[in-house]
């Protein structure tokens, strides 16, 4: 094919790959472009040694499959465990000497440790009198965004001491929820707790709020409640506003009980999938060529399993965020993801079998830096011995420094197909299936 002459054809004459890099600096910003000859020949500088280098040829790939393990709660609040400190919360006040307040709880109460990361809500003192009016803390109403025909779950840990470990007070939280689905930043529907649906009417009515009775003192407990298919009249999203109020003792004194400590307090919708398996598939994807296939490939390669996409919605905790491309070409924003991109490129490197090295070298020459994952291996024993006609790519590579032996695992890329010499940058064509589970 024109481009693996071309390709060979440098090689032999100029003895040097050279390639452009771009240089960035810390912040993404490009300084400058560098051009490094790449190159390393193979036997003259890295000499196979220890008679073990082997030569595998892979077959073609028909499919490359991304599976990508994804949290089925989609977290709607981005500080839960309150690790940087009021961001996306409102914390709420209390008459002095109590007080709401972030700290870590064993700087109060030796030995308890948060069961998220540093920092608690700390509330110093229960209320007497059940308080629905003062929050303890709230999400923000501007970021806090959920949509309509979903399950809304949340939930929040807390620990409450009890000095003498003998009170028999019944102490509880109370919770509510409000809805801004005009986006003026006003709350018109909370949600009717008797009803379990967002409605309108006096706000302060005690339907609209969520009597949560504590479970027992001097240890954490858990709470979560989950509200299904919730609506807002029509309205495709809302802003939320999750209020959650001081602890009370419901109109009993005890000075036993003090120093509660709140965490991990998230409200999040579930997706109704723990996994999105993506697969790309070389051929068409209509229902001809189901049935008289454009080729006979069988290969699978699985990409290792990760729990990052760019193919979820925007601010899932699983997304990568952003717009991806490759710089040799125009891409389509609506047709191509990071995932899809990565997933052609395996395929456009399987078009045909693939050869692979794999073997320990020893790099004999004067150069005093080591071999780089960017460097090219032209294997080269002579013309009628083995020769390629372009250089590998560096797969995988161990280096043992003191005796300045390599271990690589390395392969010959596939580029081009029949008509490369009008696009010598062509993919396959291809078709993607997604499935969630």
């Amino acid at each position: 094919m024109a481009l693996r002459k071309q390709q060979f054809d440098l090689l032999k004459n100029t003895n040097s790959e050279l390639i452009e890099f771009k240089v960035f600096d810390k912040d993404g910003v490009q300084k400058s472009n560098v051009i490094k000859d790449v190159l390393i020949t193979c036997p003259t500088v890295l000499k196979p040694i220890n008679e073990n280098l082997t030569i595998e040829y892979l077959r073609p790939l028909k499919e490359a499959i991304k599976t990508t393990n994804i949290n089925p709660l989609k977290l709607l609040n981005y500080n839960p465990t309150f690790r940087y400190s009021t961001f996306n919360w409102n914390f709420g006040s209390l008459t002095s000497p109590n007080k709401v307040e972030l700290l870590q709880p064993n700087t109060v109460v030796p030995g308890v440790i948060p069961v998220s990361g540093l920092f608690c809500l700390h509330q110093k003192f229960p209320v007497t009198a059940d308080d629905k009016t003062n929050h303890l803390v709230k999400t923000l109403l501007s970021s806090t965004i959920a949509l309509s025909g979903k399950d809304l779950e949340l939930g929040f840990s807390y620990y409450i001491r009890d000095a003498q470990s003998v009170s028999t007070v019944s102490s509880r939280f109370f919770i509510s929820i409000g809805a801004d689905t005009t986006g003026n930043g006003t709350i018109d529907l909370m949600y009717d707790f008797s009803d379990n649906k967002f409605s309108t009417g006096t706000f302060t009515d005690d339907k609209f709020f969520k009597l949560i009775q504590t479970s027992g003192y001097n240890r954490w407990h858990s709470y979560k409640t989950k509200l299904d298919d919730i609506s807002y009249n029509g309205v495709n999203s809302a802003k939320l506003e999750v209020k959650l109020f001081p602890l009370s003792t419901n109109g009993v004194l005890d000075f036993n009980l003090a120093e509660t400590f709140i965490d991990a307090f998230y409200i999040g919708q579930t997706k109704g999938f723990k996994t999105i398996t993506h697969t790309k598939t070389n051929g068409f994807n209509t229902e001809i060529f189901d049935s008289l296939p454009v080729n006979n490939l069988t290969g699978e390669y699985k990409v290792p399993n990760t729990f990052l996409t760019n193919e979820i919605d925007d601010f899932d905790l699983s997304q990568i965020n952003g717009f991806f491309g490759r710089a040799d070409r125009v891409e389509s924003t609506l047709t191509n993801s990071l995932d899809k991109l990565i997933l052609q490129e395996i395929l456009n490197d399987y078009r045909a079998p693939i050869k692979k090295y794999e073997g320990d070298f020893y790099r004999d020459d004067a150069s005093e830096i080591p071999i780089y994952f960017f460097n090219k291996v032209w294997v080269n024993f002579g013309e009628n011995i083995l020769q390629d006609n372009v250089t590998a790519l560096i797969d995988s590579m161990e280096f043992d420094v003191k005796k300045n032996v390599y271990r690589i695992n390395m392969h010959l890329p596939n580029v081009g197909t029949l008509i490369d010499i009008i696009f010598s940058q062509d993919d396959v064509l291809t078709y993607d299936k997604f499935k969630f589970d």
